[in-house]
């Protein structure tokens, strides 16, 4: 029927290529005493390129993965600076070996401990299902009407999505059909992220659009956008906005 739509899960193949973009800004106000705000703005521009090497039973075992662009800065007071990318400019084979991600350049040369802590946070989708592919191929669809990640499937989602390296862990995240064509399905999100840990803890609430091809279920954009607050040893508030877009 017209109002009802079902999402395939096509399975990775050896060659498959996809440029990654994405421009994520935070704005954060923290306040290392009472009265005194500090207005911190950090903005990320990444692209990378993916090609997948290899595949076991439908999940990509082995990426290469390139930084041809990698721009990380931070507005504090007014003064700009460029914050370190490791990875800028460098090409990556990635693979996962009893359980742990493992990567080294792509001639073969040893990575260092800063460039492994970008691709365990970047990568960690490599040797396990894409789980948001699954999980879209998994429901009927239908437009207008709101459908909340269960318990488990946020659990099978915070293996790809988030993390303590990241934005925080996934809490909550749900989607509605808005339009579909031939080619694509809009669909409105919401998500949120929260973090606990010896610094403290924060949460973040995003809401945003997310495309996918209706005749692959591949991702093609998701932005999103909303505010966070917490303590990290200081207060602080803001708005972190995101926009990726992916091209095969």
């Amino acid at each position: 029927p017209g109002d009802l739509l079902r999402i395939p899960n096509t399975a990775p193949k050896v060659g498959d290529k996809v440029t990654e973009t994405e421009d994520r800004l935070m704005v954060a106000k923290v306040e290392p005493q009472p009265g005194q705000v500090i207005e911190v703005t950090t903005r990320e521009m990444r692209q990378e390129d993916k090609e997948v090497v290899a595949v076991d039973a439908g999940v990509v075992t082995k990426l290469k993965v390139s930084y041809p662009k990698l721009v990380i800065t931070e507005t504090a007071g007014g003064k700009i600076k460029d914050k370190p990318t490791p990875t800028a400019s460098k090409s990556y084979l990635v693979w996962r070996e009893a359980g742990a991600l493992k990567a080294t350049l792509a001639d073969g040369g040893a990575v260092s401990a800063d460039e492994m802590k970008v691709l365990a946070k970047g990568q960690k989708s490599v040797g396990r299902p894409d789980v948001m592919q699954q999980i879209m191929a998994e429901h009927v669809w239908r437009v207008g009407e709101v459908v909340a990640m269960s318990p488990d499937e946020i659990t099978r989602l915070t293996e790809v999505i988030g993390g303590a390296d990241d934005a925080g862990r996934l809490t909550a995240m749900g989607f509605t059909l808005q339009t579909s064509d031939a080619q694509t399905a809009t669909f409105a999100m919401t998500m949120a992220l929260e973090t606990t840990g010896p610094k403290g803890a924060m949460k973040v609430s995003l809401t945003g659009t997310a495309k996918v091809d209706r005749n692959s279920g591949r991702a093609l954009g998701v932005s999103a956008a909303g505010p966070f607050e917490g303590n990290m040893g200081l207060p602080i508030t803001g708005t972190m906005t995101a926009t990726t877009t992916y091209a095969y």
